[in-house]
C-alpha cells in the first residue's frame, strides 16, 4: 500500500509543476460571467395601520371636564293664539224692566211661562190684551197663541207690583162672563181674539169638572150682576155663543187673574 501512495503522490506533485511552469497566454481567455449566489428572503409584509376611528387626544386627568348633554325632550306646544281678546264681546240680552224683547222661536204662549213673566203659558191673553197695537197683523186663527213672533220686538209685561195694585183697585169687581168652555184651549184663541180687540178683559182659566179637565174663557171684572148681565148682552152680538152665563169668582181665582188687567 505504501508504494502505491507514494507513486501517486510523485505524479500529483509533476502535474502542478508542470502546469505552473507554463508562459502565459498573450490574451487573456474570455471571462465568464461570475454568478453569484444569494439567497432571496421574501420581504415579510408590513402590516398597514388603518386606524378604525381618529385617535383620541390625551388630556390629564384634571383637565378633563365632565360635560353633561341634555336629554332630548318634546319642544313645547305653541301658544294658543288668543282668539277672545280678538272677537267683540257678545251682547248682553235686553233687559227694560215692564218689558219682553222676544227671542227667536218664541211666542205667546212660551212668553207668558216664563217665570220673570207671567208663569203660566195661558195668560198669553194679557199679553195680547197690553200688546194688540204690535200684534194686530197676525191672523186670528186656531192655535194663534202658538204662532212664531217677530225676533227683537218688545212687548209689554206688568211687574208683580203691577199686578198687584190692579188686584187691589179691582177687590169690588168678582162678576165676571163665562163665554164659552171647552176641553181644548186652542179653539178659544180667535174668540179671545176677538173681544181683546174689542178691549175686553180676557182670561183662560182651567177646571177639572169630574175628572175631565175644561178650558173656560171668561170676561171680567164687573161690579155686580147688573153690569155683568148687560156685558153679556154685548158679547152675544160679536161671538156665536148662547150658553154664556154669569157668575161671581172665588178669591183665588180672583187674585190669580184680577191684577193682569190695569185697573181704571
Amino acid at each position: 500500500m505504501k508504494p502505491l501512495a507514494l507513486i501517486a503522490g510523485i505524479l500529483g506533485f509533476g502535474f502542478v509543476w508542470a502546469g505552473c511552469s507554463e508562459k502565459e497566454p498573450k490574451t487573456p481567455p474570455a471571462q465568464q460571467p461570475l454568478a453569484l449566489r444569494f439567497t432571496i428572503q421574501r420581504p415579510i409584509p408590513k402590516a398597514m395601520e388603518t386606524p378604525l376611528e381618529a385617535p383620541r387626544p390625551y388630556f390629564p386627568p384634571q383637565m378633563v371636564k365632565k360635560i353633561e348633554i341634555p336629554k332630548k325632550t318634546a319642544p313645547p306646544p305653541p301658544p294658543k293664539p288668543n282668539i277672545t281678546a280678538k272677537l267683540p264681546a257678545s251682547p248682553l240680552p235686553k233687559t227694560e224692566k215692564g218689558y219682553y224683547f222676544v227671542k227667536k222661536g218664541e211666542n205667546l204662549l212660551t212668553i207668558a211661562a216664563h217665570q220673570n213673566v207671567y208663569g203660566d203659558p195661558l195668560k198669553w191673553t194679557a199679553l195680547l190684551h197690553h200688546n194688540f197695537d204690535q200684534l194686530v197683523y197676525m191672523p186670528p186663527q186656531k192655535g194663534f197663541a202658538e204662532q212664531e213672533l217677530p225676533k227683537g220686538i218688545k212687548l209689554k209685561i206688568l211687574t208683580p207690583v203691577d199686578i198687584k195694585e190692579n188686584g187691589e183697585k179691582r177687590r169690588p169687581y168678582a162678576w165676571v162672563v163665562n163665554v164659552a168652555s171647552l176641553n181644548a184651549s186652542k179653539p178659544l184663541d180667535p174668540l179671545a181674539y176677538k173681544l181683546i180687540q174689542k178691549g175686553y178683559c180676557v182670561y183662560i182659566s182651567r177646571a177639572n169638572v169630574k175628572g175631565a179637565d175644561w178650558y173656560r174663557l171668561r170676561v171680567g171684572f164687573f161690579q155686580d150682576q147688573t153690569s155683568a148681565k148687560a156685558a153679556m148682552a154685548e158679547i152675544m152680538t160679536l161671538v156665536k155663543f148662547d150658553d154664556m152665563w154669569l157668575t161671581k169668582i172665588n178669591p183665588t181665582e180672583f187674585n190669580e187673574y184680577a191684577g193682569l188687567f190695569k185697573a181704571s
